[in-house]
């Protein structure tokens, strides 16, 4: 996963094609995952 300095990471992914806008919550040092 990416690591994040913020508390809030968004990001964008595509999924058969489709754009899905996704927001998360994080600790500070804690890896993201796709969804």
């Amino acid at each position: 996963g990416h690591k994040y300095s913020k508390k809030i990471a968004r990001s964008v992914y595509y999924r058969n094609g489709r754009e899905h806008d996704i927001v998360c919550n994080y600790n500070e040092t804690a890896d993201s995952t796709y969804f």
